[in-house]
């Protein structure tokens, strides 16, 4: 084959490969991008983890509270009613009663939740829901954006942006891990 004919395709393949591409030749390079998807593959994980647990969390809290609400008396309107520890009445929503508001045929069956510890698990679920939601933040705001951006062919990252993503990325992953 013609010499230059053999140099003319290599440029033709060069120039074809994307940027991403002709740095990863770079061991040094593809080492730090590979650090990079390691960190990301670890946060997506932890992230995974934490989804699970979360949403097996909120699941229970809610069929704690229905249960609660199952055992509550009830007012004639259905609201659930709760005692106090002090004695007094309060609605679901923490409403306090007053005892001549009160039917004279209201009987609150002696193994009936009490307030504090329904307000307690209701109050868990509303934190139960929130930390769903800022995970759902994570995947959307932190971890999908960074594996976007460290897998652009024709705009990679530097070195630099590569460490930065690993420890970030790393950040990420160690706080959700702790989180739960």
């Amino acid at each position: 084959r013609d010499p230059k004919f053999i140099e003319e395709k290599k440029q033709e393949r060069e120039r074809r490969l994307s940027a991403l591409a002709q740095l990863m030749r770079d061991p040094v390079y593809a080492a730090a991008w590979q650090r990079a998807n390691d960190a990301i593959d670890r946060a997506q994980a932890a992230l995974d983890i934490a989804l699970l647990e979360n949403a097996q969390i909120t699941e229970d809290l809610q069929e704690r509270l229905e249960e609660m609400e199952g055992r509550a008396a009830r007012l004639p309107d259905g609201r659930a009613i709760f005692r106090t520890v002090d004695g007094s009445i309060r609605t679901a929503d923490g409403q306090r009663l007053r005892s001549d508001a009160l039917p004279a045929s209201l009987i609150i069956p002696l193994d009936a939740p009490s307030y504090e510890d329904y307000a307690t698990s209701r109050d868990a679920l509303t934190s139960a829901r929130a930390r769903g939601q800022e995970l759902s933040r994570v995947q959307t705001e932190v971890i999908d954006p960074a594996r976007e951006r460290q897998a652009d062919d024709d705009n990679p990252l530097s070195l630099d942006e590569l460490d930065a993503v690993t420890a970030y990325m790393t950040e990420v992953a160690d706080e959700l891990v702790e989180g739960r």
